[in-house]
């Protein structure tokens, strides 16, 4: 296996290095040690600056619809 990017953990910063990576092309492998979802999320609160990334991804729509009201 030739992977050039290998990212650790598939939290919020896992996640969404891979997505930038592969906007430019770049191959990556995440891991992530857990194999199903926790019960005690990796991000609680969501500030202006990650609301322009999910933005630039086109995610804003959806991470307001699962947000608190």
């Amino acid at each position: 296996m030739d992977t050039p990017v290998l990212i650790a953990g598939g939290g919020p910063v896992g996640l969404w290095l891979a997505q930038v990576l592969s906007w430019y092309g770049q191959r990556s492998m995440l891991i992530e040690e857990r194999a199903d979802t926790t019960e005690f999320p990796k991000m609680d609160v969501t500030n202006g600056r990650s609301m322009e990334l999910f933005r630039l991804a086109g995610l804003a729509g959806p991470v307001r619809a699962l947000g608190c009201p």
